[in-house]
């Protein structure tokens, strides 16, 4: 990361805290942490040499603090069919056309019924205004019954990347939090038709939710389903070591 994204990064950081504090999830020596953090990295980042190597631990070792304190038990990875979860939300891997092919998007068009499709449609103009490359939108879940989140990771007939992954991920919980979602349930973005490693896409996800931590405090569930035990092996370790351990082992 470079200075200009540590500064940007931070000033989120500063600017939410105290909104996430009113959730009565973070506890009081991890907000006063967190500011005192904040402090020492605006710090570190006035200086007219500026060392990553000293910044991104912080950074890091903050956000590993705030998502574990605001989903402490609250955030699962789970093995099953994403369209069984009975979350407010669930999260389709789609394409920037919205077409539901295969894998997850797949499952949603034979549970969901054709109304999910004409329902992307409607979004894409049939295909002329395709969503872009990690955007977000909500349409019907059909006969599925949760309404359904719809993130481009891919182009139509493409493959996904952990880039469209994180930022899709982010969108995501934006989304879910503008539509008042409470419970979320997001499937392994990317690692079936998508062609992405499995720990890959846990580490992209997970940089994801990092990236928006403190809006997590509007959720009381955010599951990630896993198609099959390898792939939740795979997010299990990723998500129990943390992004500081992600780092390190860069």
């Amino acid at each position: 990361m470079c200075k200009e994204a540590f500064t940007k990064c931070v000033d989120y950081l500063d600017k939410n805290l105290t909104q996430a504090e009113r959730s009565k999830r973070l506890p009081n020596n991890v907000v006063a942490e967190t500011r005192s953090a904040i402090a020492k990295v605006r710090g570190l980042l006035d200086q007219r040499l500026f060392d990553v190597n000293k910044v991104e631990p912080m950074v890091n070792k903050v956000k590993d603090k705030l998502f574990a304190a605001l989903m402490n038990g609250r955030c699962n990875i789970a093995q099953g069919d994403i369209t069984n979860q009975k979350t407010d939300a669930i999260v389709n891997a789609a394409n920037t056309q919205l077409k539901l092919g295969g894998g997850v998007a797949g499952a949603i068009r034979t549970k969901g019924g054709p109304q999910v499709q004409i329902a992307c449609d409607a979004i894409t103009k049939g295909g002329k205004q395709p969503l872009e490359m990690g955007k977000a939108a909500t349409t019907t879940g059909g006969k599925i019954g949760p309404q359904i989140i719809h993130a481009a990771v891919m182009e139509w007939g493409g493959k996904a990347t952990p880039e469209a992954i994180r930022r899709a991920t982010r969108n995501i919980v934006i989304e879910a939090k503008s539509k008042g979602f409470k419970t979320l349930s997001i499937p392994a973005l990317g690692a079936g038709a998508g062609g992405v490693n499995p720990m890959e896409s846990a580490r992209a996800i997970q940089k994801g939710l990092y990236d928006v931590v403190l809006e997590l405090a509007a959720f009381d569930e955010i599951k990630i389903v896993a198609f099959d035990p390898n792939t939740q092996a795979a997010f299990q370790q990723v998500f129990s070591g943390g992004i500081n351990q992600q780092a390190k082992a860069a």
